[in-house]
């Protein structure tokens, strides 16, 4: 005859508890703080000469019948309650500490059969030393124009485990340049997230925020960093009061530029030759031989970049 396994499962996400079926073995999950006291059932009736608790480290024996082992040095936190009379076991804890995390196991016999039924209590941890890298004191990531800057995110990992996130100016990044690695060093688990994009000047000043979100806190932990991007100079060269004037008059040619860092240089030339090394250079009585076309160029670390304009000058007619 065929043998049949069924297996199901329970999830109650409020108390963080999770209990699993499968077949003849048995598995409970807690969580709790520091501080707290927990109950750990025993889920069949036994007699007390069949019962022993077994616990962190390494499933030593923790009771002999429902005596509680007392060479343990947490001996005065534990308790066997339930009422004996009707087979309950169940092993309390109090005062919980962080030596108290680990798989916890009753055995019993039942029926004649030995059985066992483990239960693994979890501390709660906030997850804690969220980090930015490269990040500058003043919450800033320098980058260049057209090159791939990776924004890195770690923290260490609470339990339940946080969910980590990226946003842009507030809104969710989700795409295929996003990913989470982990990491452990001697204090904990480390998870760390990963978004990777090419630079634009139109990134400049954008908020990116990594958040660890867990289900223990009301708010997540966070950090935001502004991104300062590096660019040449764009230069825009402009007339006042138009490109057209009169002989006699005066005009000023402004030159413009988005640029980061800041355009260190400036020079207006004509046609080849250099006629004034300012951002904005200005004509008094302008004559025809200074029509034509005026170059206006900016310099920063990154390149420069120019920009032309022609200049009318209209003759008076009864001057010439």
């Amino acid at each position: 005859m065929p043998v049949i396994i069924f297996t199901f499962s329970v999830i109650i996400s409020a108390g963080y508890a999770q209990f699993v079926t499968e077949g003849n073995n048995q598995t409970d999950q807690v969580h709790r703080r520091i501080g707290d006291e927990t109950i750990l059932y025993c889920p069949r009736s036994a007699d007390d000469s069949s019962l022993t608790w077994l616990g962190p480290p390494n499933l030593i024996p923790y009771t002999d019948g429902k005596q509680i082992n007392n060479d343990l040095r947490k001996s005065d936190r534990l308790e066997i309650t339930g009422n004996h009379s009707e087979g309950e076991f169940n092993l309390q804890i109090v005062n919980i500490t962080i030596e108290d995390e680990g798989l916890y196991r009753c055995s019993v016999i039942v029926n004649g059969s030995p059985r066992e039924y483990d239960t693994e209590l979890k501390i709660e941890r906030l997850p804690t030393d969220l980090t930015i890298i490269n990040m500058s004191n003043a919450h800033q990531l320098f980058g260049i124009e057209h090159t791939e800057l990776i924004l890195t995110c770690s923290v260490r990992r609470g339990n339940p485990v946080e969910i980590l996130q990226w946003t842009r100016n507030g809104i969710n990044i989700q795409n295929q340049n996003v990913s989470l690695l982990f990491s452990k060093d001697n204090v904990s688990e480390i998870s760390i997230l990963q978004y990777s994009f090419v630079l634009s000047r139109e990134h400049q000043q954008d908020k990116f925020t990594c958040s660890a979100e867990s289900s223990i806190t009301k708010e997540p932990l966070s950090k935001t960093v502004n991104i300062n991007v590096y660019y040449k100079p764009a230069i825009v060269a402009e007339l006042y009061p138009s490109n057209e004037v009169t002989e006699g008059s005066d005009i000023s040619m402004q030159c413009n530029a988005d640029a980061n860092p800041e355009v260190q240089k400036y020079t207006w030339q004509k046609y080849d030759h250099v006629v004034a090394i300012v951002s904005v250079y200005n004509i008094t009585k302008i004559d025809r031989s200074q029509a034509g076309e005026y170059t206006c160029s900016g310099y920063n670390d990154l390149g420069d970049s120019s920009h032309k304009i022609n200049i009318s000058v209209l003759c008076d007619m009864k001057k010439v």
